[in-house]
């Protein structure tokens, strides 16, 4: 395997008090030669407060201490399908819905809670391929084009802290 993006974005604030903090690494590779892309090692230190259980459709508290994007560009954005993953804080995990924004973002809930075990840190590790398949019930037509991460608390004007280590895209040779 040949590792094609990697990032190491500890240099950035992770803390996100009532905005949103994000990175974002650009890559161009067929999604049919994608076979999973690893988020090597996440924590999340605090969730957003929200006045409601947590809900991947409330527009009003859709604010989540980390958020993991993969994003199929087209060339009309409206057009562009995106696989966001997401650390909630007690929605269940395997929970996959369509955004409340667009139908072409799929919402996949890989983890929830705070990790206690390995000070906090957890490696997660996902087939973006077969996710495409199984979020919107079809093959990628279009190529892969950047990974973005982010943790917000802008709706619900609270604070929010979730620390990511490398990200790290495989690809089959």
């Amino acid at each position: 395997m040949e590792t094609a993006a990697k990032t190491n974005p500890r240099n950035m604030a992770p803390q996100s008090p009532m905005k949103i903090l994000a990175g974002c690494q650009l890559c161009r590779r067929k999604p049919r030669v994608l076979p999973r892309s690893a988020t090597e090692t996440i924590a999340i230190n605090s969730f957003p407060s929200k006045n409601s259980p947590d809900n991947l459709l409330n527009k009003k508290e859709d604010d989540f201490a980390a958020r993991m994007y993969v994003i199929f560009p087209a060339l009309f954005f409206s057009n562009s399908k995106v696989l966001e993953y997401i650390w909630a804080e007690d929605i269940e995990i395997g929970t996959v819905v369509s955004s409340p924004y667009s139908d072409n973002i799929k919402l996949i809930v890989v983890e929830r809670g705070l990790m206690n075990e390995n000070d906090g840190w957890i490696t997660e590790e996902r087939d973006i391929y077969k996710d495409y398949v199984w979020a919107f019930d079809s093959k990628p037509r279009l190529k892969m084009g950047a990974i973005a991460f982010m943790c917000d608390s802008d709706s619900t004007k609270s604070n929010a802290e979730a620390f990511f280590d490398e990200i790290k895209i495989f690809y089959k040779k």
